[in-house]
């Protein structure tokens, strides 16, 4: 029981950093993304981000597919020369 309290103790400095510095800047800045300003809560900065955005994340989308596309086709060639090459 002692060795538990101990190693909870030990990783208790560490789990308070990152609280405060990680996860409670992060609930913040959550809720404040789903109030109004008169205190409500709404979506409508979501979709404002996504009215002036959606280009963009489509186009970052495309990137990433494509990037992966010619990844895996250079690592299937390169596969295969070591598999069925001399």
């Amino acid at each position: 029981m002692i060795r538990r309290w101990a190693g909870l103790l030990l990783i208790s400095p560490a789990l308070l950093v990152i609280g405060i510095f990680f996860i409670v800047p992060l609930a913040m800045s959550v809720v404040s993304s789903l109030q109004a300003k008169d205190g409500g809560f709404t979506l409508a900065h979501f979709e404002k981000s996504f009215e002036l955005y959606s280009t963009d994340m489509m186009f970052t989308v495309f990137i990433v597919l494509l990037s992966c596309a010619l990844i895996a086709a250079v690592a299937i060639a390169i596969a295969g020369y070591l598999t069925l090459g001399e």
